[in-house]
């Protein structure tokens, strides 16, 4: 099953045109047309192609559809026109486009979104341009692959015996649903598709299985039949390669290696010779015990991608350029697709990683190194986490034992992190930016945020005696070192605060709060110390979990 293959880039715009007035000339002042560009990254065969089949383009206004519509090239003009005449309206318009032209958008609630049915063949490719007026004039909508290519290359690890193989199956997401605002796929449903060794097929970006059936055979005769299943996930608009290393025995373990390239960088179909006179070398990382998600990225010298590749198990299988001095960084638990685009080192260096994607179950961790490769090199990457863990223990409310005033009250309300970032690069390297709660609690936090760095205990304060609270917040290295952990107390109907204000942090460090005492009254603010005498605590800092956490790669 072939493929059709489009080079990413093509750039379309959407233009207010003018036409001088006359008897014989049709007045498109304020009409939306489409004229085509072409990139240096655009063959003129792909052009040739977008303009023989047209595109589908969806226009938005305030929230409802204005027009869902089909472009198509006019030779005598010079430009894309929609079947039926629209023109600009007062207000801003947002385009939304997909080509081949198949009548899949459609417009829900003011949102675009794209039905597409895969039959592994048909490429796609959409374009996203938003808050359009026809005073802007000219108007880019930039195409990208919103699919995967995906190929299946394979090696027997024995040059003795043959390899039949019999069955190659991919079960993947058959359809679902693109929402162009977001960028992602949604709605999926799985389906089966059968493959044949070197050729490419078009699919969902999601969570895929291949199945791969073979027999070994000595002298023509099947010594050992075998159904391997491996579990990856490509990313959108990415060339994606599996070699499949078949062994000759149960007694080695088949190895894969997930590729991922630029869509539109490498040919289609690349034949097995070619692909051992690579000049690469498997290398496996091995990661004990370990279930997580991994992506390895290798970087030649002038900083350009050799591989990004990512698998889910025990063993990774990255086939590096040999001889040639590569940096190289894993990083465990990504979000899938989040650095799916990196094409240069410095892009991964300037990456984020947020705190909103963490887990303490599935933590973010990052190591990194070089070296030159070979068939007997060896490595140890480190990984540490992104994150670092603040954990609150026991409070005492000592000031109770002095008592209250009849009928008042005294709660613990809030315990929250302030000054804390909530972002941190590649490098671990520490950022003050993307800072949370400067100033106080901001209760404007994204839930997914508020569940790392605040606390709702709604705790009521009876007594002096000590309450275990047990909290864990997490929060990134603050340079600036005024990151603290504030608890917030209603004594008498009055706020009071008890800001404690935590040492330099480092990535991958606990920093514990065995005990705090609450002597006497807070301060009037979070950003206010308490009152010598009023407050004390203890704090202990350790590498996290007091242990360290190796790949090996053989």
């Amino acid at each position: 099953m072939k493929t059709k293959i489009l080079c990413a880039g093509l750039l379309l715009s959407a233009v207010c045109c003018t036409v001088p007035d006359g008897p014989a000339s049709e007045d498109r002042s304020g009409r939306i047309v489409f004229a085509a560009l072409q990139t240096r990254t655009i063959t003129e065969s792909t052009v040739a192609d977008v303009k023989a089949g047209g595109f589908e383009v969806a226009g938005v206004t305030q929230g409802v559809a204005y027009f869902v519509d089909k472009a198509e090239w006019s030779e005598k003009d010079g430009w894309f026109t929609t079947e039926a005449a629209y023109y600009y309206p007062p207000g801003p318009v947002s385009f939304y486009a997909a080509y081949p032209a198949e009548e899949r958008i459609r417009v829900e609630g003011g949102e675009a979104l794209l039905d597409y049915e895969s039959d592994g063949s048909t490429d796609l490719i959409a374009a996203v341009r938003e808050n359009v007026r026809a005073s802007e004039g000219e108007v880019g909508l930039e195409f990208s692959h919103i699919l995967s290519q995906l190929r299946v290359l394979w090696d027997g690890l024995d040059a003795d015996a043959e390899y039949k193989v019999g069955k190659v199956e991919l079960s993947a997401a058959s359809s679902g649903t693109w929402d162009f605002a977001s960028g992602t796929w949604g709605d999926l449903h799985a389906g089966n598709i059968l493959l044949n060794i070197g050729d490419g097929v078009s699919v969902i970006p999601s969570e895929m299985t291949l199945r791969i059936c073979w027999d070994c055979l000595q002298d023509g005769v099947t010594v050992a039949s075998y159904d391997k299943t491996v579990t990856f996930t490509p990313g959108i608009g990415k060339m994606c390669t599996v070699n499949c290393y078949l062994p000759n025995s149960d007694s080695q373990k088949i190895g894969f290696s997930v590729e991922l390239s630029p869509w539109g960088t490498n040919e289609t179909n690349i034949s097995l010779s070619s692909v051992s006179g690579q000049g690469r070398v498997p290398v496996v990382f091995s990661a004990p015990m370990n279930n997580a998600w991994m992506d390895f990225f290798a970087f030649r010298r002038d900083g350009s991608l050799d591989i990004h590749t990512r698998q889910r198990g025990e063993n990774l299988t990255a086939r590096l350029t040999a001889g040639e001095a590569l940096s190289y960084w894993l990083i465990e638990n990504l979000p899938e697709g989040s650095l799916d685009r990196i094409s240069e080192q410095s892009e991964l260096l300037s990456s984020k990683l947020l705190l909103a994607d963490y887990s303490e179950d599935a933590p973010l961790m990052i190591g990194c190194g070089s070296g030159v490769f070979s068939g007997q090199s060896a490595r140890v990457i480190r990984t540490d986490r992104a994150v670092c863990k603040i954990s609150l223990g026991n409070l005492t409310p000592s000031f109770l034992s002095r008592g209250l005033p009849a009928g008042s009250e005294a709660s613990l309300d809030k315990v929250y992190l302030v000054n804390a970032p909530v972002s941190v690069p590649v490098t671990l390297e520490p950022s003050a930016t993307d800072l949370c709660n400067v100033g106080g609690l901001d209760v404007l936090l994204p839930a997914v945020l508020q569940k790392q760095v605040l606390r709702t205990p709604a705790l009521m304060l009876s007594d002096a005696s000590t309450r275990n609270l047990g909290m864990d917040f997490f929060c990134c290295p603050n340079p600036a070192g005024n990151t603290g952990l504030v608890l917030e107390l209603t004594i008498c109907g009055i706020k009071n605060y008890y800001p404690l204000t935590l040492p330099p942090m480092q990535s991958n460090r606990e920093y514990r709060i065995g005990n705090v005492e609450l002597i006497g009254w807070g301060s009037a603010s979070p950003d206010v110390p308490v009152e010598r005498g009023r407050l004390c605590w203890d704090i202990s800092v350790r590498p996290w979990g007091q242990e360290e956490k190796t790949f090996v790669m053989n």
